[in-house]
């Protein structure tokens, strides 16, 4: 339960209409039709009661009205506090910024935090959304900009969810098939399906790679986190994975494009990235 859908919850109760709220709340109103109804299975409850031109609580949702007023109320003044605390004029502050466009907007903020607060010294290193990821879990870095537009990030749980049900529905396990190919997540991509897979006690071993790595190579190529695109899918399938197929080096693999819809209203109102994969079974009787 996210302090921002209780927001959402608190301005639709105030307005008994949905399209006003969204108005007010600058949220288009499907997005925030499944904002409560994702709250509502959450909590097992119905929290309105819907009209022609009007919703009203329930007695469930005058309670939770109730609760979310003093959470929030909390909420705002946990972050008053913290505002009106004394300034801190002086330290190293070290960043850690994903390679994307968002460097250039982030490095303007820090020139005018750098002319507000002099005292201050700024480190700054950058690399791949996974370098960056793994430096600020070990506590390396105080703060980390990655690339929330990573396809290959956004791709790669329907990939997992995917390759999860081949192997369940087939009765199959990774060691069954001599490739398993995911494409186009690239390497960030690849390694966090590696990682899903190894929570699960899965060891997908050398036998799985993604199209994205198989195309490019990440020391002599600037790819960042690997390819992307429908083309090295449908590249790396016909020039090397089905002409190794005819020439007998694999005899039964795994084929699992993955797609994704990037929105940008999505991406600015906290809303996932839908991500889809199909699995295909190629295998070779000669």
């Amino acid at each position: 339960m996210e302090i921002r859908v209780l927001r959402y919850f608190l301005e639709i109760a105030r307005e008994e209409n949905m399209t006003r709220a969204s108005h007010r709340l600058h949220v288009s109103q499907p997005t925030l039709s499944k904002q409560i109804k994702d709250l509502e299975d959450e909590l097992g409850k119905k929290l309105f009661t819907r009209h022609s031109f009007s919703i009203k609580l329930t007695d469930e949702g005058m309670l939770l009205r109730d609760r979310a007023e003093d959470l929030i109320a909390m909420a705002d003044k946990i972050e008053q506090e913290f505002i009106s605390l004394d300034d801190i004029t002086g330290g190293d502050i070290y960043f850690g910024l994903g390679e994307s466009y968002q460097i250039a907007l982030l490095a303007r903020e820090i020139k005018k935090l750098k002319d507000r607060y002099p005292s201050f010294t700024y480190h700054i290193t950058s690399g791949d959304t996974e370098q960056v990821t793994e430096k600020l879990d070990k506590g390396i870095l105080d703060f980390g900009v990655s690339d929330p537009a990573n396809m290959g990030a956004a791709m790669a749980p329907a990939a997992y969810d995917t390759l999860r049900a081949l192997f369940r529905d087939t009765q199959t396990a990774p060691q069954d098939y001599d490739l398993i190919v995911t494409g186009d997540l690239g390497h960030l991509g690849h390694a966090i399906v590696t990682d899903l897979f190894a929570r699960d006690g899965v060891d997908l071993g050398g036998r799985y790679d993604d199209c994205g790595r198989l195309l490019f190579d990440r020391k002599k190529q600037d790819m960042h986190c690997g390819g992307s695109g429908a083309g090295c899918s449908a590249s790396v399938l016909c020039a090397h994975l089905l002409r190794g197929m005819r020439e007998g080096k694999w005899k039964r693999i795994v084929f699992a494009p993955t797609g994704a819809l990037l929105s940008p209203t999505s991406t600015f109102q906290g809303e996932t990235i839908p991500g889809i994969c199909h699995a295909v079974v190629f295998e070779n009787k000669a």
